[in-house]
Order: C-alpha cells, then sequence, then structure tokens
C-alpha cells in the first residue's frame, strides 16, 4: 500500500495525528478564558494557535518541520523577549495550573522568588491567600530578556509599581524569610523557575507539608528530589504552554513524613550562623573582603555554607543507615 505524503513531509496519518494532539494541547491550555492572564490569552495563545509544532519539544528535529515552523519560532522568540518576561513572567500560567494550586494549597500560599507577582496575583484572583517574597534583585538569566540586557539589574520598583500584579509584595530573600515565619507551616510553598541551591535553601527552611515547584524539564531548574528528600514524595505533574525550545511543567509534592524536632532546632541554629556572619560582613566594610572578594549581599558566608552541608550530609546519612 503506497503511503501518501503531505507537502511537509509527514505521512497523512502521522500529520492528523500530530495537529489532534497540537489542538487538543491548545485547548486544555487556553480554555477556559480568563481576562486577567494577559500573557496567556494575548500573548502566547495568538502565537501558538498559527505554531504547528508547539507542542513537540526539539521542534526543529521533528519530521516535517519547515522554514517557515522557524520563523514562527523567532517571532516566539521575539515575544518572549520583547514582551512576556519585560511586562508579565517567564512561564505562562493556566488555569489549569492555578486551580491545581489553590487545590492542594488549601486556599494558603507562600511564593518565594515571585519576581514580577503575576502568578501571585492571579492566585489571588481565585481567593487564595497568597504571601509573596522576592529581593528585587533579578538574576542574570532574566535580566538578559529585559531591556538594556547585559546584566543590568531591574529595580524592584519595577516590578511592584510598574507592573502592581501584586502590591502587597514582600521584598526578603526566600529561605530567611521562610525562616524567620516559623518555616510557614501553614502555607504551601510555591517556587517558579528557581536557581542554583535557592530551592534547597527555602525546602531546609520551610515546615509545611506541601511544595508546588515550576520549571524546565530537565533544564537548570531546582525540582524537589525524592531521593535525596525521602521524606517527600511527587503527587502530581501538569504540563504548562511553551515558547520555542521550552518545556516547563508545575510538580506537586507532599510531605510523608514529619519534621523532627531535632532538625528544626539544627537548621535553626544554621540559620543564626548566617546572620551572624552577614553582621560580620556589614561590620568589616560591605561587600568587598580582603583580597577584593567578599559576598554579595544574601549570599551565604563559607562558614554558613560548610555546616549546611554536614548538616546536609549527616541527616543523608542517617536515613540511609536508617
Amino acid at each position: 500500500m503506497m503511503m501518501t505524503r503531505n507537502s511537509v513531509g509527514l505521512d497523512a496519518d502521522d500529520a492528523e495525528s500530530v495537529e489532534r494532539a497540537r489542538l487538543a494541547q491548545l485547548a486544555r491550555f487556553t480554555q477556559p478564558y480568563d481576562p486577567h492572564n494577559p500573557l496567556l490569552h494575548d500573548l502566547w495563545e495568538p502565537w501558538a494557535r498559527k505554531a504547528r509544532f508547539f507542542h513537540v519539544r526539539m521542534a526543529r528535529f521533528y519530521p516535517g518541520y519547515s522554514g517557515r515552523d522557524q520563523l514562527h519560532e523567532q517571532e516566539g522568540f521575539f515575544r518572549l523577549r520583547g514582551e512576556a518576561v519585560r511586562d508579565y513572567a517567564y512561564v505562562v500560567p493556566t488555569a489549569e495550573a492555578l486551580g491545581l494550586i489553590a487545590e492542594v494549597s488549601g486556599g494558603r500560599v507562600v511564593e518565594v522568588g515571585a519576581g514580577s507577582g503575576y502568578w501571585a496575583g492571579l492566585l489571588a484572583r481565585r481567593g487564595v491567600d497568597v504571601v509573596a517574597v522576592d529581593t528585587g534583585e533579578e538574576d542574570a538569566e532574566r535580566n538578559a530578556f529585559l531591556p538594556g540586557g547585559g546584566g543590568r539589574k531591574a529595580s524592584f520598583a519595577f516590578f511592584t509599581e510598574a507592573r502592581p500584579f501584586f502590591p502587597a509584595m514582600q521584598k526578603a530573600e526566600a529561605a530567611q524569610f521562610l525562616a524567620e515565619h516559623g518555616g510557614c507551616p501553614d502555607r504551601a510553598l510555591l517556587l517558579c523557575c528557581s536557581y542554583g541551591n535557592m530551592g534547597d535553601h527555602c525546602l531546609a527552611a520551610y515546615r509545611g507539608d506541601t511544595v508546588v515547584a515550576v520549571g524546565e524539564v530537565d533544564g537548570a531548574t531546582w525540582w524537589l528530589d525524592t531521593e535525596e528528600h525521602p521524606e517527600w514524595q511527587q503527587l502530581r505533574r501538569v504540563p504548562l504552554p511553551n515558547w520555542p525550545m521550552q518545556y516547563f511543567e508545575l510538580r506537586v509534592y507532599k510531605r510523608v513524613a514529619p519534621v523532627k524536632e531535632e532538625e528544626e532546632e539544627e537548621v535553626e541554629e544554621v540559620e543564626e550562623g548566617q546572620e551572624q556572619a552577614e553582621r560580620e560582613q556589614e561590620n568589616h566594610g560591605g561587600e568587598q573582603g580582603p583580597g577584593g572578594g567578599g559576598l554579595r549581599k544574601g549570599q551565604p558566608s563559607q562558614p554558613y555554607l560548610s555546616k549546611r552541608r554536614q548538616l546536609k550530609w549527616r541527616r543523608s546519612m542517617e536515613r540511609v543507615s536508617g
């Protein structure tokens, strides 16, 4: 039997299957319509409706990918860099994702590293009691997308006053805020695109039982490692809209073992050590140390990191031996 192929090189049956999957994913992401989510409906959706492979990871290696598809991807990059990150957020929220956060959190959320407050604002509109925290100094990854780029630091006022998605944003370092508020045991912890050690530091300070992480699959963003932290279990995974060459999703984790009292005391000692190190740093001339080194504001000292690693290692050994 001779197989008929369409103009882009896919078998007819394959092309039909790809189109069905695309339309199903588009409906899942965009329904129901939310007038308060312009990032999704006004920016991402119009682009995605014309993108034949937005739901296919690494689409450029997919059979049938053409020059026209590449041009449309470039348009997506321009929208991401020129409008999405600048005016809204890096990751596009959906009604399904926001509804799941509201459900698993019991209506109480603390979002750390909240950026512009876009996700926090949409959750608040759903009746969720949200506490949102950000340092106001975006990382180099985000700065590269902002006008001027080149590592330019965006002021906290830019994200809270010029883009007031969540005016009640609090300015603080994430893990320190959690520690100072008893670990926020009555709230779910939300982390969107957490990088570096931020996720692990927040997890150590958190005393609740629900973590929601938003990030890029197989990317550089933080995920809760349930092998390293067997007291946590992953419950749900929800896909999210993607711009070209992205693959974001939302994951929900539940604590299946309670926090031990001795662990709480040890973490408090570690946090106190960090505060003492920061006070010593301020008393000895600010950011620059001997030889021009020194620490940036909010960066843990070496003794603090050493003690944190020792504590983390000992806990891991206790889990293995126990």
